[in-house]
């Protein structure tokens, strides 16, 4: 396995580890005192994993209450008392959303992540990473916190081909903060796997007007099934603000090398005859998957007056990616094995303006009106190649055959994505109760995927919802929304056939969010419906343009049940079908979409001199069955894991032990590939970790 560079890194550790001091010198001699945050004291468990606002749902901080649409917005205290290493462990404390299976996390496929029973991707900052291109799923070190939009967004997350229809995962990261502070960090793990991990932060100016954080993390290591991973990743960041001026200046660098997972074949209802859960079926020469992935962005607000501010946005990012995988399948009698390999660079630009108007604050009426422009533009090129490995009724003998790289179908990959749109978003508050939000967007798309003709089109999309505040603590709200998705040019590698359609999507919820603080006890209840129409996908078929629909209802809490204790808890029934007449899958389940999903977890921090800065953690996440497949003709059972959490605080150091699926429960679980295969849970893993912060 060719490795990441370790001069490199050892490069920028020990630059970073030399300068951090010599910063913090330079500050002082600058007059900035040099002090580390501590959390309020006064704050509980509860009110610490309780955002009281989000920007996703509006681009600017608006309170959770207010807003007529599902938002759930997981905060950095939650990320670290359950000592999560991804995204995925992030957002399984989501009603109705589904992560990365365990071997997906490795895996940079359209679909991984769903909301609603319906695909989406993780966004950064806003921006899309064009299905999680160049995204480094692995890391947390930059996330400051990870807010979750349910269902689409109306153009506010329109991308060059628009918006994910499930809604969006944005991950807000870090920025630069007034404090000084050094903070360095190590893992370790039961697969042999070893992390480190940086956050640096400093004053460059002695009136504190700029501002420079850096963030870095490195993680090598193999996985249960021996599969080996590296990744490294860099993340400086310079922000001005006066007062008046804000401007965040970010810069990122990624890249990672993994061995990929190509899943367990089905047949006949079942995982083919003869393979164990851990088989790992690839060509023994199976090459190396490489991503890297580089990029700037600048985001600027500037208050003209009092309530008038104006906003700018600029960014770039490129990703380079070399795949290599296999497609397994089994007729009964022999295992065939197909090698694909995809060589694809990705360029992804955007740049938007608009205004953000707001009236003075009044106990009577409030209004705030915003009108952005954007541009956003993506470019894929590169090339694939499909090809017959063979076949053999032993798997062992047909992982033995060499990975064939040429010599089969494909071609060359030129995709080119171009959306300018125009919205305008209005929000009212009226007597400190009702609040009204309508919004508008449209969006002017242009799509050239070869060999399909260039196609274009002008899409409009609403989005409008209310939310009434009966009395403190209890507030009702209905809300509709669209959205669209421009058409990749998907091509089914098996058949060479090409699905194209301008996909649009719809939600209409109705919800309710409270706020009990004599018993501490907060949450929401929604009920909703979205559709999908004319979604370009895989599925038994080949490539397939067909209708689907999610209905469901949700529930989320967060109660602090003690002055030690507090729990989370979120429950989802999703029923997620294709709703198409003219499909043979026509009522099938949605692939890997549970109807019956959800999760507690319990933490608890010790209090008295002998066990203060002790708290421990214990969850529980259950799934019921999964189709891995739209024909549905395989579900992964029913299956409930539990995981644990123990932190111990003193002084300035801060020390983890968490441990994954405690019971070590052994279940297939859908493994998203083309169409649909099985793969497996994630085994028992132990991670330790300790912080240090100066």
């Amino acid at each position: 396995m060719k490795t990441i560079e370790y001069g490199r890194l050892l490069g920028v550790l020990t630059a970073t580890s030399i300068a951090a001091p010599l910063w913090a010198q330079n500050v002082e001699d600058l007059g900035v005192i040099v002090v580390i945050a501590d959390q309020d004291e006064n704050l509980t468990t509860a009110d610490q994993y309780r955002a009281p606002d989000a920007s996703s749902a509006t681009g600017a901080p608006t309170p959770i209450e207010q807003i007529p649409q599902s938002i759930t917005v997981i905060p950095r205290d939650v990320i670290d008392d359950q000592l999560a290493t991804d995204v995925t462990d992030v957002i399984r404390n989501v009603a109705g959303v589904e992560g990365k299976t365990a071997k997906e996390r490795t895996q940079q496929l359209d679909g991984d992540y769903l909301v609603r029973g319906q695909f989406t991707e993780a966004y950064v900052n806003g921006r899309s990473t064009f299905l999680d291109q160049g995204l480094d799923p692995e890391s947390l070190v930059n996330v400051e916190r990870i807010e979750v939009l349910k269902g689409p967004t109306a153009g506010l997350f329109d991308s060059a081909n628009g918006a994910p229809p499930g809604g969006v995962i944005n991950l807000v990261e870090k920025a630069p903060e007034t404090t000084a502070f050094s903070t360095f960090g190590t893992s370790i793990n039961s697969d042999g796997g070893i992390g480190l991990t940086f956050d640096l932060n400093r004053p460059v100016s002695a009136d504190q007007t700029w501002l420079f954080r850096a963030t870095g993390h490195f993680e090598s290591g193999e996985d249960d099934l021996d599969l080996e991973t590296q990744s490294f990743s860099l993340y400086p960041t310079l922000r001005y603000n006066n007062g008046r001026t804000d401007v965040i200046f970010r810069t990122r660098y990624q890249e990672a090398e993994f061995e990929f997972y190509n899943g367990l074949p089905i047949f006949g209802g079942a995982i083919a005859p003869g393979l164990a859960l851990d088989d790992v079926l690839a060509a023994d020469d199976q090459p190396t998957n490489t991503t890297v992935s580089y990029g700037i962005s600048v985001d600027a607000n500037h208050e003209i007056a009092d309530g008038l501010t104006a906003r700018a946005s600029l960014g770039w990012q490129k990703a380079d990616g070399d795949q290599f995988n296999s497609l397994y399948t089994f007729d009964g009698a022999v295992f065939s094995r197909a090698d694909y390999s995809q060589f694809l660079d990705v360029e992804l630009f955007d740049i938007g303006a608009g205004v953000l108007w707001e009236t003075q604050p009044s106990a009577v009426w409030e209004h705030k009106l915003s009108v952005d422009a954007g541009y956003q533009r993506t470019t894929e090129q590169g090339n694939t190649n499909f090809s017959f490995a063979g076949f053999n009724a032993d798997v062992g003998t047909l992982n033995m055959l060499p990975f064939v790289r040429a010599g089969g179908f494909g071609g060359t990959v030129d995709g080119k994505y171009r959306t300018t749109s125009l919205s305008i978003l209005s929000q009212s508050s009226i007597n400190e109760r009702l609040f009204v939000l309508a919004g508008a967007t449209v969006s002017d798309v242009e799509i050239s995927y070869d060999p399909v003709p260039k196609f274009s089109d002008t899409v409009p999309s609403y989005r409008i919802g209310v939310a009434y505040e009966v009395f403190r603590g209890l507030s009702p709200f209905i809300g509709y929304s669209e959205g669209f998705r421009a058409p990749r040019g998907i091509t089914d590698p098996r058949t060479g056939s090409v699905a194209v359609a301008l996909e649009t999507n719809s939600q209409a919820e109705i919800g309710l969010r409270f706020n009990i603080e004599e018993a501490n006890l907060s949450g929401s209840l929604a009920a909703y419906r979205l559709d999908r129409d004319d979604a370009s996908l895989f599925s038994d078929i080949g490539a397939e343009v067909i209708d689907l629909r999610s209905e469901g209802i949700e529930l989320e809490l967060i109660w602090q049940v003690t002055s030690n204790m507090a729990f989370l808890a979120n429950y989802a029934f999703t029923d997620a079908r294709v709703n198409d007449p003219a499909s043979p899958n026509d009522g099938n389940r949605a692939q890997r979409v549970p109807e019956h999903s959800g999760r507690i977890a319990a933490r608890y921090e010790f209090e008295g001199d002998r066990w203060d800065g002790l708290g421990i953690g214990l969850g529980f996440t259950y799934f019921s069955n999964r189709a891995a497949d739209l024909a549905n003709t395989f579900f992964a059972p029913s299956v409930g894991v539990f995981d644990l959490q123990a932190s111990y605080v003193n002084g300035n150091m801060r020390a983890s032990l968490g441990i994954e699926n405690l019971l070590d429960t052994s279940e297939a679980a859908p493994n998203f590939y083309f169409s649909g295969n099985a793969g497996q849970i994630k085994p028992l893993t132990i991670t330790a970790n300790a912080e240090w912060t100066f």
